[in-house]
């Protein structure tokens, strides 16, 4: 998106992002990992971006072990491309984990409190 310019009737505004919704490729669903450089297609911030935590304990509320799973299957991938696009020093391993994984379970439990289920 490109900032438009400010409006004459409003001196002092910050000019506006507001293009409308972004149009997504064919076949690209909406706050999927842009590969191989692992951002949101959506929002543009790294994958998997707030919404993505947010939505993925609901898609897998009976079935966290595969959220683990699913998750730790993309990081190893996530890994593996980032390492081919900056081989030194490459993805720091430990933020990589907090990134994928290190957030699934306190957002499963917030998920199965505000849900009144188990923890």
């Amino acid at each position: 998106m490109t900032a438009t310019a400010p409006d004459p009737e409003s001196p002092g505004q910050p000019p506006t992002n507001d293009t409308g919704p972004q149009e997504l490729e064919p076949n690209q669903l909406p706050h999927t990992p842009r590969r191989p450089i692992w951002l949101c297609g959506t929002c543009a911030t790294e994958w998997p971006c707030l919404t993505v935590r947010t939505l993925l304990p609901l898609d897998y509320y009976d079935s966290p072990t595969a959220l683990h799973v699913y998750l730790a299957t993309l990081l190893q991938e996530a890994v593996e491309d980032l390492t081919r696009l900056n081989p030194d020093p490459g993805p720091d391993p430990q933020r990589m984990h907090a990134r994928f994984l290190g957030w699934v379970k306190p957002w499963l439990d917030i998920t199965r409190r505000r849900a009144g289920g188990p923890d």
